[in-house]
């Protein structure tokens, strides 16, 4: 059966017998040809297979695929040298399916070299120069010779602008973010082309700024804030003398410190300090390189003096000289003391110094005040209660109730009686008052016996000139005006004087106030010249009475 497609034939040119039958004319031997047909047939079945329609699409290296499934179509196309597909320009090839570049790279003869293709807004691959990538640097909108925009690199070359690290800078060159680290591009930062804001130098600094100006700088010391050259953690300087430090420090075995200095000048300066000592802790506040206060770490307080130990129930506020100011929270007592703490152990009153102890502290509503002698530093304290004001307002002293066998003084105030008492034993004279005047004084009252008292004013001859004896006694009794009457207030009776008739015929003073004057007048009944002159006419009539019994 005769042939009608290349498929049908054999790849082996001597299995094509049926090109045997075709006639030859005008002289060629029929075996010559039909030998160059089957050679041409064998040729073409290598080309292609052929399948369906057995269509033949141009050959590659003699070559077709191995099946064409559709018309037009094939699945291998290979060349040696170079392959031009499309004659125009304007000629397009449409591929359907999978591309696949088996032993090199495709080369496109447009675009921009490194540059990163990408599909444009006409689904057209593109590559253009604001993102760009060699193998080893990537660059957004980076040219070789402005260094604007975003670059990344990974390796130190030796060229100008082929630092190893990143940079973000802006068109003209000028860094903006940058961390590379060659010979000409040793600094980095952030900011615009005249107004870095943060910086690098070298591989140490970094550095912020403003303006072209340099505001704040970190070095391995620590962080400067107007200065370049921080000499601790954190140091501040507004000028050349106003100065800020913060430090962080090992001080001795298990001791650290972390301290802020304020205006390191001298006499000027203020340290505060947070020490770490052994198993304790506590916060200090230096002046002119001298402590001054100091907040331990259990609560307390010192002003010019480390505070004492106190018991752990204490808050205190200790002062220089041993004064203190405490505070009990499981009492709520509140107590100002001298030369005298809460021991931390014992709980008791300890001296701080050899000198006298005293404390005052109120509690309930009543305020007491204590005193103790001197005695040892370190030891207890026996104190004696010198004073005690209740809540009721009535006042103790050096007892603290007001009929006592002691030297000491009640005040109740619901009563308004004053107690005055002396101890057993105690000789008659004592004072239980004295009045005084420009330091010396001018009356007393005083213990008579175990029974009385002697109310008296000052009378010392040293003290008077005296001009003779009274010699107007019964003028003057001739002039009194005895009365009795009734109180207005409470209509009880009187007998006695008026303070202003009185007046009139004493020569001393007898009272107070004047005749209808803004205060309510008075009389001293036991005013001596009353008594003298008593006493006068009584020794007059005595005299007169013994002429008559001798006459």
């Amino acid at each position: 059966m005769a042939k009608t497609k290349i498929s049908e034939y054999s790849a082996t040119p001597g299995d094509n017998t049926d090109i045997d039958g075709i006639n030859i004319a005008e002289g060629c031997a029929p075996s010559g040809i039909n030998n160059a047909i089957r050679e041409m047939m064998s040729q073409l079945k290598d080309f292609q297979a052929g399948t369906l329609s057995d269509p033949f699409n141009g050959p590659h290296n003699g070559t077709v695929g191995a099946t064409t499934p559709n018309t037009g179509v094939f699945t291998t196309l290979s060349s040696t040298g170079n392959t031009t597909i499309g004659n125009d320009a304007g000629d397009v090839v449409t591929v359907n399916g999978a591309t696949t570049f088996v032993n090199s790279n495709p080369i496109l003869n447009a675009g921009t070299a490194n540059g990163v293709t990408y599909l444009n807004g006409s689904k057209v691959l593109t590559s253009g120069s604001a993102l760009t990538f060699d193998g080893t640097n990537l660059g957004l909108g980076f040219t070789a010779n402005s260094r604007g925009g975003v670059v990344m690199t990974t390796s130190n070359n030796s060229g100008a602008n082929e630092q190893g690290g990143y940079q973000v800078t802006n068109g003209n060159g000028t860094g903006l973010f940058s961390g590379v680290n060659g010979a000409s591009y040793s600094t980095g930062g952030i900011g615009n082309a005249n107004n870095a804001v943060l910086y690098t130098i070298g591989n140490t600094d970094l550095v912020f700024g403003r303006n072209t100006s340099e505001q704040m700088r970190l070095t391995s010391t620590g962080l400067g804030i107007g200065t370049s050259s921080p000499a601790a953690k954190l140091h501040v300087q507004t000028n050349n003398s106003t100065q800020i430090y913060l430090t962080g420090e090992a001080v001795g075995a298990g001791s650290q410190r972390a301290t802020i200095t304020f205006n390191d000048s001298g006499a000027n300066s203020l340290t505060i300090s947070n020490d770490y000592v052994s198993d304790s802790n506590y916060t200090a506040f230096n002046v002119a390189g001298a402590e001054r206060l100091r907040i331990t770490g259990s609560g307390n307080l010192g002003l010019g003096v480390t505070p004492s130990a106190w018991t752990s129930s204490a808050r205190s506020f200790d002062l220089y000289g041993g004064g203190s100011l405490y505070a009990n929270a499981s009492s709520n007592d509140l107590r100002l003391g001298c030369n005298v703490f809460i021991n931390a152990v014992g709980g008791g009153n300890t001296y701080k110094t050899s000198n006298p102890a005293s404390f005052y502290y109120q509690s309930g509503g009543t305020h007491y005040w204590y005193t103790a002698p001197s005695g040892t530093a370190g030891n207890a304290i026996s104190f004696t209660q010198a004073m005690t004001l209740d809540a009721s307002g009535n006042l103790f002293v050096s007892s603290t109730v007001a009929n006592v066998n002691a030297n000491a003084l009640a005040l109740y105030a619901q009563t308004g009686t004053l107690y005055a008492n002396h101890a057993n034993g105690t000789s008659s004279g004592t004072g239980f008052a004295q009045f005084n005047y420009n330091g010396s004084a001018i009356g007393t009252i005083t213990q008579a016996g175990t029974t009385g008292v002697l109310y008296n004013i000052t009378s010392d001859y040293r003290l008077k000139d005296i001009d003779g004896p009274v010699t107007n006694s019964g003028a003057f009794i001739d002039r009194l005006n005895p009365v009795q009457g009734s109180w207005k207030a409470d209509g009880s009776r009187f007998i006695g004087f008026l303070a202003h008739e009185l007046q009139e015929v004493s020569e001393t003073v007898v009272g107070t106030g004047e005749k209808d004057g803004e205060e309510m007048q008075s009389i001293d009944y036991s005013n001596a010249e009353l008594i003298a002159n008593l006493v006068a006419e009584l020794q007059s009539l005595r005299a007169r009475v013994a002429q008559l019994e001798a006459a």
